[in-house]
């Protein structure tokens, strides 16, 4: 039977759940409009043998016919169009009988005043003023009928329906006055309210815009959590613990990452964490990725009593997501039970967002921080590497020439003379050829009216002899020469 009516009354065609909410409103009045009018006509046709008069040959069909127009009006998404047919089924299917009778009845006057209060409830100002107007006349039609009943009684004189006209006008004005003022009420109250909520959202959006300024300037992942839980706990009065999940490697747990206070220290001693899509309020955010509010103390409920949080009313949680994926999930908790309401959720939603994007920018900084250390590192061995090998050629080509050196007998040392041309086997070590071997650089000197230059010889980076040059004075070397 709910299916069918689902299927009949339909709703999902319309985008706002505003718009769905009035919709199933008019549908139940539809529905117990129908009910209650169907009991009444047969009811009237088995007590009166026969449906007389305008019952039957007017009140009947024209009410079915509003009814199936308001329905098709309802399905098309025309729901102005089809809050029309609500009093309008009250004026075809109630109100005539009771003009025909001649409002002779106390429940005549009702009917019309019924007639106007739903109008003025689905159609407001403008309603109200509309359905006066038209009562006014529904009126001024019933009193005129009197004149031609024949079993009017005695005391419905034309004066008396005169009297009546203007009591009942006045009746009307007043109740349309106080609906008015209902109306004007209404009005305020709903102004005062949504700018209640504005300003709640402004406020809100200005600490998750600190919050999120704040935590942009951390740079580690751990520091920017834990900054965060604590920005969190002192900027919203209602809130009394939070935390961040991250899911791990598996995606199968949500390992606590940070926490508020001392109470957070010891859960995270205790490696807290949460099966995704258990049944708690962490595990059914991370399986379901959509918010999770839950009251403890409530039967059925998935918030999990925790000895170290007990005096948790309310438990909320918003998963943390870069784009599409799921990394974690945002938990607060607090103590007054209508800390989340449902005007305050999409503003934790987007401070979960904004905590989402710095926890990736934080995992890159750290990615990227290893890396630096482990090129560092890999440079570091590189460095350590290169200079052991150059240790060893050094020690290889002493080892080399000395081996080569050691099968000689004959002197190594050679003395060419330029001037003479001539060349001789032998000679000594002088004292700059010494300190050319020992420091391993040019040496320079002046002796005796000549220039000495000494020239350490290397092979492979190891020095294996020298070379002394005796220049005259009048030589020039440039640095390029040397």
């Amino acid at each position: 039977m709910g299916r069918l009516l689902d299927t009949l009354f339909r709703v999902d065609h319309y985008e706002t759940e505003l718009d769905q909410a009035r919709v199933r409103a008019i549908y139940n009045i539809l529905l117990l409009a129908l009910i209650l009018f169907t009991i009444y006509t047969v009811g009237q046709s088995l007590w009166d043998d026969v449906l007389r008069g305008t019952i039957q040959t007017f009140s009947i069909p024209a009410f079915y016919i509003v009814v199936l127009v308001t329905v098709l009006l309802l399905r098309f998404g025309k729901v102005s169009s089809a809050e029309f047919g609500m009093p309008l089924m009250l004026l075809v299917a109630l109100i005539p009988p009771a003009l025909n009778g001649g409002l002779k009845d106390t429940g005549d006057i009702t009917l019309l005043v019924l007639f106007m209060t739903m109008f003025t409830l689905f159609k407001r100002e403008r309603g109200l003023v509309f359905s006066l107007a038209i009562t006014i006349i529904l009126l001024v039609i019933g009193l005129a009928r009197r004149e031609t009943l024949p079993d009017l009684p005695a005391n419905f004189t034309p004066e008396q329906n005169v009297t009546d006209f203007f009591l009942v006008t006045l009746e009307l004005l007043g109740i349309s006055g106080v609906m008015a003022m209902f109306l004007r009420f209404l009005q305020l109250n709903r102004a005062e309210g949504e700018a209640s909520i504005q300003g709640k959202r402004a406020a809100m959006a200005q600490i998750t815009t600190k919050i999120t300024q704040q935590i942009s300037h951390q740079l580690s992942l751990q520091e920017t959590m834990d900054n965060a839980v604590e920005l969190i706990s002192a900027n919203f009065a209602d809130i009394y613990h939070a935390q961040v999940f991250l899911l791990n490697e598996t995606g199968t747990q949500a390992e606590l990452l940070a926490s508020t206070g001392e109470v957070g220290k010891l859960l995270k001693q205790r490696r807290h964490n949460l099966k995704v899509g258990g049944r708690s309020v962490i595990g059914q955010v991370t399986g379901e990725q959509g918010v999770v509010v839950a009251y403890a103390g409530v039967p059925d409920s998935i918030h999990r009593y925790n000895d170290l949080l007990p005096n948790t009313a309310v438990e909320a949680a918003f998963p943390l997501q870069v784009g599409t994926q799921l990394i974690g999930a945002l938990d607060l908790q607090s103590r007054n039970p209508k800390a989340f309401s449902a005007d305050d959720l999409p503003a934790f939603q987007g401070l979960a967002d904004h905590l989402a994007i710095a926890i990736d920018n934080a995992r890159l900084f750290d990615e990227a921080e290893e890396t630096i250390r482990q090129n560092q590192y890999l440079i570091e061995q590189s460095r350590s590497n290169t200079e052991e090998v150059l240790r060893l050629n050094r020690q290889l080509t002493r080892q080399i020439w000395a081996d080569h050196l050691r099968g000689k007998t004959q002197d190594m040392a050679l003395d060419i003379n330029f001037q003479e041309n001539t060349r001789e086997q032998g000679g000594v070590w002088t004292h700059t050829l010494r300190e050319a071997v020992q420091s391993n650089h040019t040496i320079q000197q002046r002796q005796d009216g000549q220039r000495i230059v000494a020239v350490p010889v290397r092979v492979r980076g190891e020095v294996i002899g020298a070379m002394e040059f005796e220049l005259d004075e009048t030589g020039n070397l440039t640095p390029e020469d040397i």
